[in-house]
């Protein structure tokens, strides 16, 4: 139950310490801040390094954050490792997933799943490609609805024709039975 309280408030102020960096890209001043256990040490050379700053985080990389976010959920939830580790190793498997174009940190998902801006955003992001995806199925449903409508037209236009072909036959049909009934009736009218 420590570990898990010390894991929330490590990263809380590690979280804490990206946004003032990201704010300023100076030291940091708090007291409290300055004062980080061991167990955080392998990240203070990433938050003094403002080049970490600038990475802008492309759609794409949201994506695979997000998908490896879900892969790795469990071990957030079940406490068995330490959130900065599971962090790290999220870091380092969208590096390999990229092939080296996503170079982050493990602070740097963190804070891109939690502040609320990068939220808002990775929100936005997401009903973005749902609403894409949704638009997408529409679209494909209209077109499919067209489709059937021309060929339900096509049908009809099928099955006039065939009236039409088989009215005429009824007809050709009639006058032939006409003309064979007055062969018919001249024929007995000659008889008699």
């Amino acid at each position: 139950m420590n570990t898990t309280i010390t894991d929330q408030k490590l990263l809380q102020s590690l979280v804490n310490k990206e946004i003032n960096k990201q704010n300023n890209c100076t030291s940091f001043a708090s007291s409290s801040e300055t004062s980080q256990s061991v167990s955080s040490e392998k990240f203070d050379s990433e938050e003094n390094n403002c080049s970490t700053k600038g990475f802008i985080w492309p759609d794409a990389a949201v994506y695979l954050l997000l998908e490896l976010y879900r892969e790795k959920e469990s071990d957030f939830s079940s406490g068995s490792k330490r959130n900065t580790t599971v962090w790290t190793e999220l870091a380092e498997k969208m590096k390999e997933n990229s092939n080296g174009k996503y170079v982050v940190t493990g602070l740097q998902c963190s804070v891109k799943m939690s502040d609320p801006c990068k939220k808002r955003r990775v929100e936005a992001i997401l009903e973005t490609f749902i609403d894409d995806i949704k638009q997408n199925r529409e679209t494909a449903m209209a077109k499919k609805e067209e489709e059937k409508k021309k060929r339900e037209k096509l049908k009809e236009k099928q099955y006039t024709e065939r009236k039409e072909e088989r009215r005429k036959l009824h007809e050709e049909k009639l006058a032939v039975q006409k003309s064979l009934i007055e062969i018919m009736k001249t024929l007995v009218e000659k008889q008699k």
